[in-house]
């Protein structure tokens, strides 16, 4: 049975992350499943469970990023024989603006 509360849409776009600690953003994240809820990311570097992430989520259809704070709900490494993680996220600062962005490509 399925437990999630929104749909999910399956696509990819680059995504900018960093911690709430740190100055600078890290590269090479990609969101692979979006919902209004939280997002599924691949990432060459794993953040532990707990941890608060500000996020730019760039979509090539939307001029500005769109902008999010999510908290890393589990994390697993995707391959054994490479250095990719998959992440849960859970939003939890997302305008609902920003959320139709991320979820329709519409920048209202």
């Amino acid at each position: 049975m399925e437990r999630r509360k929104f749909k999910r849409y399956v696509f990819t776009f680059e995504v900018l992350c960093k911690n709430i600690f740190r100055l600078f953003w890290i590269k090479q994240i990609y969101a692979v499943d979006v919902s209004r809820g939280g997002m599924k990311i691949y990432a060459k570097r794993n953040f532990r469970k707990g941890t608060i992430l500000k996020l730019k989520v760039l979509n090539p259809f939307i001029k500005k990023p769109i902008r999010a704070k999510a908290q890393v709900v589990w994390s697993s490494r995707k391959d054994p024989d490479k250095d990719i993680w998959a992440m849960g996220l859970n939003f939890i600062d997302i305008k609902q603006t920003e959320s139709n962005k991320l979820l329709y490509g519409v920048d209202i």
